[in-house]
């Protein structure tokens, strides 16, 4: 049911660019799933999701 299984926190720079890239691909399905349980809750509230391109993102 999950769109994205998280599979612990990457170490390396490798490791994050492909968690990174894991999260974008996943991120409409997320997005999707999240909205649907807002509207299940009756809650009217548009939302979006982010992935930085970069650790250093403030």
């Amino acid at each position: 049911m999950d769109a994205f299984d998280e599979q612990g926190d990457p170490t390396d720079d490798i490791g994050v660019t492909a968690h990174r890239a894991r999260a974008k691909a996943a991120l409409d399905q997320i997005a999707q799933q999240a909205k649907q349980a807002l509207a299940d809750a009756g809650i009217d509230l548009s939302l979006f999701f982010l992935v930085p391109n970069s650790a250093t993102a403030s």
